[in-house]
Parts: structure tokens; sequence; C-alpha cells
């Protein structure tokens, strides 16, 4: 099963893991690749509009970002709109693959 824990902070996401695979063949299996595309479409996006404000980990069966020092409102505005539209691709995925994707989400 894949797991992503989602953290929040007055509504904007500080936090994302995602860890474990999809259970299919491995190269194959197409819930893990759609996961895998989303998260890390998204990651890019970040890492292109402040790669200062990013701590990331990239490693088989694990994907880690947290947000950091994120004042500019302008720049805040963007990474809420890529991690929002990140958060609803994986909840279509999660919609259509229940028991194979697991989200939660914690608000601080």
């Amino acid at each position: 099963m894949i797991k992503i824990l989602i953290n929040r902070e007055k509504k904007n996401i500080t936090h994302i893991r995602v860890s474990g695979h999809g259970g299919g063949k491995r190269g194959e299996d197409i819930v893990c690749a759609g996961v895998a595309a989303i998260t890390q479409t998204a990651l890019s996006g970040l890492l292109h509009y402040g790669k200062d404000q990013v701590i990331w980990k990239n490693k088989d069966g694990l994907l880690e970002f947290t947000i950091v020092d994120l004042d500019d409102p302008q720049r805040k505005t963007i990474f809420n709109a890529v991690l929002t539209t990140m958060v609803l691709g994986l909840k279509g995925i999660e919609q259509e693959h229940p028991g194979k994707v697991k989200i939660v989400i914690k608000d601080n």
C-alpha cells in the first residue's frame, strides 16, 4: 500500500511523506506510477519556484518534502496552488484504488 501523510499548518501544506508501493509488479504498477508522477511533478514545481524553501529526499519507496521559511506572499500562493493540485490528483487515485492508496491529512 502507498501511504501519503500530509501535514498542514493554518491550512498551508508544510510536509508530505509518500511511502510504500502499489503492490503490482515493479516498473509496471499503474497506481504507483500515477502517485509518483503527481508527487514528483509537484516537487519539481516547488523547486522551480523556490528551491531554498524545500527540503526533500527521494529514495526507493519514499518521497518526502518539507516547506520551510515561506514568508513571501506571492510564493506562498504559488506553493499552495501546486500542493492543492497535487492533493486533488492523489485523492482521485485514492478514490479509484482505495486498497492501494491511503491519504492521511493532519492539521497542526
